[in-house]
This record gives structure tokens, C-alpha cells and sequence, in this order.
């Protein structure tokens, strides 16, 4: 029989460590939508928010299904295609039960070209931030966010900041849009990012270890665009939600770094890179973002769409935390300039 090799002794802190695939995580995420980490608060948040809107939701337009065959058919053909023919008579046949789209375009207010479609962004912006705080943390020390946007300019920055709980940031162009009708609306918007983030760790000095285990700590990061959309009823101001969507979302950057050096690292298939580091930083310079999201306003409606820059920084340890191994640190940040947002409005 083959002699059993002994382990090697263990070195610093007997603290045992998870396997290499484990995440020793005690606390969940944070839902994006409903700030909550209970799942039922948030299955029942989104339930309710689905019921709400069911007596408004309603099939795709016509015309803007129509739009989207014409699109597919003007693209690149697939080879083979033995059907494209017969598709592209059935595109020309329902031709004649096409409307045009109303087509409007918004700008930073001071460089609105000439002409009754061209129109400049709202006066008063969407800037909003959000503290999150773990359990047994305060809001403060634990992280600190700012977010601006001129909206004259177009130009914007956030900045997100964590050292023991979370922060969100979004910031970005709002635009009105007043429907008689309801129709459906794809939002394209045009955008210049820069970003950066750093990420760092300490020991923690008040760790006290827990069997079997603790955990060493992580940093979590997101950078994106994506659409936000609030309608009110005209006459009554009465808060509507729309029917379907917003849909869409750009992801620039979006990373776990994970203080246990033992984990495996690993990108899931929506693109969140986890990393297993004490320490990690990156950028981007004027890098050239599009998002095109979709959704349906309801009719008799005043709808504010907003496409907004959004940063987020949650960090574990922070003052007096014995849980975590390693205190953490995550900086955030992003600026740039939203170009031009185009509204194409299908009824």
C-alpha cells in the first residue's frame, strides 16, 4: 500500500480556508433595483411592480417590428439563407402598414442644432446616490459618493468610495417626452466614458477569527450606462409605470476582487470577472459608449427618460469590523460627456 503523504504544516493564523471554488461570503448582494439583500423582499418587490403594470402592458407596435425586420434584412446576410427572398417580400407586402417613427434628438443645451426635432436636455438632471450599509455598519464612515452633471454642457463625473459598506451613484441627461398615444420608444444614446477604479486591502486588527472560517474579504465594483424611466398621468400627475421596460444596459466594467488567494479566478457568462488579489486598479480613456435600451410609455402620459452613468463600490470590513480578515478599499470613478440621446417613438 502506497504511504498517505502528511500535509504541510500551516503557516500565520490557523484559521482553515475554504476550497478554491468556495466564496466565503456571509452576506448577499445587493439587489440593484430594490437596495434589499432579503430575497423575499425582493421577489416580492418585483412582483408587485410586474402586477402594477400588467393592465397597461400591450403586444410590440407594428410599425416598430416592422422597423426591426427591415434592420435585420439590411444587415449582414447569413449564408446560407434560403428564405431571405421570401422574407424580403413579406417586409415589402406589409410595407404600406408601416408608420414612420416620430424621431427626436436631444443635446447638451449648448449645442442644439437648428431644427424643430433637435432639442436640448432638461434643466434639472438625474443625480442620485445610494448608501447601502452591511450588517452591524453605519451609512457613515463607511463610504461616501458624489455624482454631477451639467447639463448645459453634457459633461459629467462620480466618484464612489468604499471602506465597509456600499455606494451608488448615477448621474446622467434627462428628457420629457409627452404621449397622447402609447407607443414604443428605443432610446439610443451616445456617450464619451473615461474610468478608473482602485482596489486595496489591510489587515484587520480587530479580526477575531470565527471556526471554521471568516473569510479574508473582497471588493466589489460596477461600471455602466443604463436607462432609467418615470411617467406621470397628465391632468393628475399621478405616478404610471410603463408598460414594458426599460430595457438595456452598456456594462463598462464590472469585477470582484476577492482577498483569498486560494480562490479561483473566473468570468460568469454576463461578463463579472472574479479575481482572486490583495490589490488591483485599471482605467479607460474616451472610450466611445452606445446604449440602446427599449420601452413602452403609456398613453396621456409625461415621461422623463434619463440615461445615466451608474458606479457602484462595496467594500468589506470597515471601522470596527471583526469579521474579515482584510480591512478594504475601493475607489471608483467615471466621467465623461453624453453627446446626443435619440428618441424613436413607434405608435
Amino acid at each position: 500500500m502506497a504511504k498517505k503523504k502528511k500535509s504541510a504544516p500551516s503557516r500565520g493564523n490557523a484559521t482553515r480556508l475554504p476550497t478554491a471554488n468556495a466564496r466565503p461570503r456571509s452576506e448577499r448582494s445587493v439587489d440593484m433595483f430594490t437596495g434589499s439583500r432579503d430575497p423575499a423582499i425582493i421577489v416580492r418587490t418585483l412582483r408587485e411592480s410586474w402586477s402594477g403594470s400588467l393592465q397597461h402592458q400591450r403586444p410590440l407596435s407594428t410599425s416598430r417590428a416592422y422597423a426591426e425586420l427591415v434592420k435585420l434584412l439590411d444587415g449582414p446576410r447569413p449564408d446560407p439563407a434560403p428564405y431571405w427572398g421570401k422574407l424580403r417580400f413579406y417586409a415589402d407586402l406589409l410595407r404600406s402598414h408601416f408608420r414612420l417613427p416620430v424621431v427626436l434628438f436631444f443635446y447638451p443645451r449648448n449645442s442644439v442644432p437648428a431644427g424643430p426635432q433637435h432639442k436640448g436636455y432638461n434643466e434639472d438632471p438625474y443625480q442620485r446616490t445610494f448608501y447601502t450599509p452591511h450588517e452591524g455598519q453605519s451609512v457613515a464612515p463607511g463610504a461616501s459618493g458624489f455624482g454631477a452633471f451639467n447639463p448645459n454642457t453634457g459633461f459629467f463625473q462620480a466618484v464612489g468610495v468604499s471602506y465597509g459598506n456600499q455606494v451608488a451613484v448615477m448621474v446622467g441627461p434627462t428628457v420629457t417626452i409627452e404621449t397622447t398615444a402609447a407607443v414604443d420608444a428605443l432610446i439610443t444614446t451616445q456617450a464619451l466614458v473615461d474610468y478608473q477604479y482602485t482596489v486595496s486591502s489591510s489587515v484587520n486588527p480587530a479580526f477575531v477569527p470565527s471556526p471554521p472560517y471568516t473569510g479574508e474579504g473582497w471588493v466589489d465594483l460596477d461600471i455602466a450606462l443604463l436607462p432609467r424611466v418615470t411617467c406621470l398621468a397628465k391632468g393628475t400627475n399621478a405616478p404610471i409605470s410603463p408598460p414594458s421596460g426599460p430595457f438595456g444596459y452598456r456594462q463598462l466594467r464590472s469585477l470582484t476582487v476577492d482577498f483569498n488567494l486560494q480562490r479561483t479566478p473566473f468570468t460568469t457568462p454576463s461578463g463579472h470577472e472574479i479575481r482572486a488579489a490583495r490589490s488591483d486598479q485599471g482605467s479607460d480613456v474616451a472610450l466611445p459608449v452606445t446604449l440602446e435600451a427599449d420601452v413602452q410609455l403609456p398613453a396621456n402620459a409625461r415621461c422623463d427618460i434619463s440615461t445615466v452613468a451608474y458606479i457602484k463600490s462595496d467594500a468589506t470590513g470597515g471601522k470596527g469590523d471583526t469579521r474579515w480578515m482584510f480591512l478594504g478599499f475601493g475607489d471608483v470613478r467615471a466621467s465623461g460627456r453624453f453627446l446626443s440621446m435619440e428618441v424613436d417613438l413607434y405608435s
